[in-house]
């Protein structure tokens, strides 16, 4: 029931653009995060215990694409440091 969910919420027009593979592991954390998150559910949330599962993958999804944005920046970063060092110590001109 709640890999159902998971998948319904990926098909929203919020992650239409992302690659499968990505939309694959916001539905594995998101199924993570609703079974971490079972004992957390108070008595009065268990009247829509659907709002609050798909708040949870939501959540995760959303914590995934920060995490994924934050490594590509840094590894975008480091590899432009590494071609600078490269063009300064090959005395080339760095467009």
């Amino acid at each position: 029931m709640m890999l159902m969910l998971a998948q319904r919420i990926m098909t929203s027009r919020h992650f239409y653009n992302y690659p499968q593979y990505m939309k694959d592991e916001m539905i594995q954390d998101g199924c993570l995060k609703i079974i971490a998150n079972l004992k957390n559910m108070k008595e009065e949330k268990r009247k829509s215990f659907f709002a609050y599962w798909t708040r949870c993958v939501w959540t995760a999804a959303i914590v995934y694409l920060g995490k994924h944005y934050k490594y590509m920046n840094n590894k975008r970063k480091l590899m432009l440091e590494a071609i600078a060092e490269a063009a300064s110590q090959s005395n080339l001109p760095v467009s």
